[in-house]
Order: structure tokens, then sequence, then C-alpha cells
């Protein structure tokens, strides 16, 4: 009965002990300074943003590429784009390089379309893959022609010169058949993976010089690809 009694009151003195060391500890307060707060990485905001939406039927929403016209890269069928867009097939292929492009029995458009395989020119190709873009309009137009494609840059058909060398700094000058007699001014950026963006431009009516050109492809200048 005494080592009960003697149990008892150790283990009431531990819990009394135990019981005071904890009143004893006060509670420490979070202070405002050690919150952490997630900074967002302009990285991973930038990667996030997506390209803006192409739709293969309107050419105003295409962009222009070193690679790349609408969403078909280099050596991709142009088969689905030309038949959203409603582009013709090059019937000549012996003259002309197997692709499509604006009907040339339709009324004159805003903007000539031209989309190709450059390189397998005087052959039938079934599905031509793409390798040669060009924009064009007939006549030099005083404004940005809205229903033009654009580059990375929002370059399009109507742009200034001024612009155009503003959007490209290391843009070079070259020289291209017609410029000398038509007063034209043909200008080359790149190579990027051996390709060019390649801008043609001419004085419209008040004398402002705006882009009336503009193709990817793998030359630096313009050529007749029918010829």
């Amino acid at each position: 009965m005494k080592s009960r009694t003697v149990a008892g009151a150790v283990w009431i003195a531990v819990v009394l002990l135990l019981g005071g060391c904890a009143s004893a500890v006060p509670a420490v307060p979070v202070s405002p300074s050690t919150t952490v707060t997630q900074v967002p990485n302009p990285t991973a905001i930038e990667s996030a943003t997506p390209e803006p939406t192409q739709n293969p039927a309107d050419p105003s929403t295409w962009i222009l590429g070193f690679d790349r016209v609408a969403d078909v890269r280099v050596g991709q069928s142009l088969t689905a784009l030309a038949s959203a867009a409603e582009l013709v097939p090059v019937e000549d292929t012996v003259d002309c390089p197997p692709g499509y492009w604006t009907d040339p029995e339709a009324p004159p458009a805003a903007i000539n379309i031209s989309v190709m395989q450059e390189g397998s020119r005087g052959t039938a190709v079934p599905d031509p893959t793409f390798s040669y873009a060009r924009f064009a309009v007939r006549e030099p137009s005083e404004a940005v022609v809205s229903s033009s494609p654009s580059t990375d840059a929002g370059i399009r058909i109507g742009s200034t010169e001024s612009d155009l060398l503003a959007a490209y700094p290391n843009i070079q000058k070259t020289h291209s058949k017609y410029d000398d007699s038509m007063g034209y001014t043909t200008y080359a950026d790149g190579p990027s993976g051996g390709r060019y963006l390649v801008f043609q431009v001419a004085a419209a009516p008040s004398g402002a010089r705006t882009v009336i050109s503009m193709l990817s492809t793998s030359r630096n200048n313009v050529i007749d690809v029918c010829d």
C-alpha cells in the first residue's frame, strides 16, 4: 500500500512538472518578415504566352518566317494550307515550281500569294512541300494592307521602308531584277538556317516608300521563279 502511495505521488509530481514546463514556454509569433512571397518568373510568363492564332483560311493571320509560312514548315506539305486559303495548283510545272498560288483567273486581289517547292521547278509533284513563299501587290500601297500576312516583327505589305529598317536592324540591301528599271529596293534579313526574309520596297504615288513584296526563300534576292 505504501509503495502505491509513493508511486502515485511521484506520478502527480511528474505531471505537475511537465505542465509547468509547458506553460513556461511562451508562444513564438511568426514574424511577417519570415513570410515567403513567390515572385513570378518572367521567363515562365513569357514562355506561357501563346502564339497568335493562325487561321489557314485567313492569310492576314499568317506569320511569315525564315522557315515557315503560317503553321507549315520547310519540307512540310502545302496542300491543306492551300485548300483552306482557296489557292489553286500551279499547272505549268515546266516553267514554274510545283505549288499553289492565287487563281490567275480571279479578279485582281489585294495580295498575290505564291507558296511553292522551289527546288523542283520543271517537275510535277503530287504533294508539293514548302520551300518558297511570296506575298506581293502590283502597285505600292499608301497604307499597311490589312489582308497581308505579317512577319514576326510585324512587317506587312504596305509597311514603310523606315518601319522595315527599324524592325530588322541587321537587314542588308541586296539587288534584284527590276530594281533599276522599276525603282525598287531589295532588302534581305538572314541567313537563318540558310534561309532569308526578302523584301522589295517601291515608291507609292505620294512618294512614300513601302513594302510591295516579302518572301521566305533560300535566296537573298527576288527572281522570277516562273520564267
